[in-house]
């Protein structure tokens, strides 16, 4: 039996020889991470929340991503809710479809009054590199010429009380492969949106 893995594991180095004679080089997905406000965790015992869709460049309206909502779910329990369970007198939703997390703090004054008896707004948008080769964090994340790959995820919580923003991170994700060490690689992480359910997820990750 030893002799059969000694067998096998000199025939997969001597293959991976002759297919990467440069040898293997493998490039993991790199994050970073900026914090945009001072505060660096949010107080989940505060008061109750909503989740609205997250903003999606090609989706005027957002989209739901579930395990957004799950997450706070978990943490708050019946303090929490979604955007569109808001509804007025006639049973319409309540909450504007152009409100998103970019001119969400310049419209705080309409959703402070639309959202009453609600503390806390959470806004998150996601990028992907097929959209911009600019994908900033913050200010000074760019992916370079080498990236096959990249996504970039926001969320950011609206202090609808004090009318101010109380949490903001980003989290960027990329994947560098230059064009002589491209050869095998395939279709691993080619897919920028899968970067950004990671790059959320890597969010939601340092909240815990």
């Amino acid at each position: 039996m030893k002799s059969f893995k000694l067998i096998m594991l000199l025939f997969f180095i001597s293959s991976c020889s002759i297919l990467f004679p440069d040898g293997i080089m493998f490039n993991p997905t790199s994050y970073k991470y900026e914090y945009l406000t001072i505060a660096k965790k949010i107080d989940f015992s505060q008061g109750k929340f909503l989740i609205a869709p997250t903003t999606f460049k090609k989706n005027i309206r957002g989209g739901e991503l579930e395990y957004v909502f799950d997450f706070f779910k978990q943490k708050l329990k019946d303090n929490v809710t979604k955007t569109r369970y808001l509804k007025d007198g006639k049973g319409r939703e309540k909450f504007p479809f152009n409100i998103n997390y970019d001119n969400g703090l310049e419209e705080i004054e309409l959703l402070a009054a639309i959202c009453k008896g609600y503390h806390f707004l959470v806004l998150t948008k996601t990028m992907y590199m097929g959209e911009s080769r600019d994908i900033v964090a913050g200010s000074d994340y760019k992916l370079n010429s080498d990236t096959k790959s990249g996504a970039i995820s926001f969320m950011k919580v609206l202090d609808l009380e004090n009318k101010n923003v109380y949490f903001e991170m980003a989290c960027s994700g990329d994947v560098n492969i230059t064009e002589e060490h491209d050869i095998g690689m395939g279709n691993i992480h080619l897919d920028s949106y899968e970067l950004g359910e990671k790059t959320m997820k890597k969010i939601l990750k340092k909240l815990r």
